[in-house]
């Protein structure tokens, strides 16, 4: 757990890019979204939702796991060990962790809209395929 909390500090910057996109740009492009828009926008507000939330998800797996394909030895095959401190285990975390954020996200949009939650299971699937995929796509 320590080295997970190493390498995400080592991001620096990088490490705000999701929080940032899913706090500030999701909520403001939704609420643009509204003004602009007469009637029943919750469609259009899926889809930028659908559009920047699950893509964001991959986004601190790649940078750690660039760590491990930029070393040396990088041709040789990952040993995944069963453990606390496993790639894999460590990927799970990580999508976590993005859930946890994007949970505050749609408690926002609870009060913008009525029922917004198989939305939320929607992106949560979406999210953790881009997740995964992003995984296996490294391996």
């Amino acid at each position: 757990m320590r080295r997970l909390y190493l390498e995400l500090k080592n991001q620096r910057f990088y490490f705000f890019v999701p929080p940032v996109i899913l706090f500030i740009l999701v909520p403001l492009t939704v609420l643009a979204t509204i003004k602009s828009g007469d009637g029943s926008n919750f469609p259009e507000c899926a889809t930028i939702s659908q559009l920047f939330i699950p893509s964001f998800a991959a986004w601190w797996p790649l940078f750690i796991l660039k760590e491990y394909l930029n070393s040396p030895g990088k041709e040789l095959l990952f040993v995944y060990k069963f453990g606390r401190d496993s790639l894999i285990f460590r990927m799970i975390i990580l999508w976590a962790f993005f859930v946890l954020h994007v949970v505050i996200v749609f408690i926002y949009f609870t009060f913008l809209f009525d029922f917004v939650w198989f939305l939320f299971i929607t992106i949560i699937i979406q999210s953790m395929f881009m997740c995964f995929f992003d995984k296996l796509n490294a391996s």
